[in-house]
């Protein structure tokens, strides 16, 4: 695949539609500085991206162990219905 096409990918596309969400309404806001809510949006979007850098850069071992965390959580609760019953 060539590199133009991968921030068109289903991994990558969340991740490119809010950082061009943070681009256009950082400009907007720029434009009319008046607009609250274009204020409002650019926040959002730009939160949106750094979770979605943050995640891309994240070692997998870490998202490997949180998914292990999350299992664990379910198995012990699991059990805890068992035990009130």
């Amino acid at each position: 695949m060539s590199p133009m096409m991968l921030p068109f990918t289903p991994r990558f596309i969340a991740l490119t539609l809010a950082t061009l969400a943070t681009v256009g309404f950082g400009i907007a806001w720029a434009a009319d500085p008046r607009l609250s809510l274009l204020g409002i949006c650019f926040g959002i979007a730009t939160v949106l991206t750094a979770i979605g850098l943050h995640d891309l850069f994240q070692k997998s071992v870490v998202k490997i162990k949180i998914v292990n965390v999350k299992m664990l959580g379910l198995r012990l609760g699991k059990r805890l219905q068992l035990w009130h019953q």
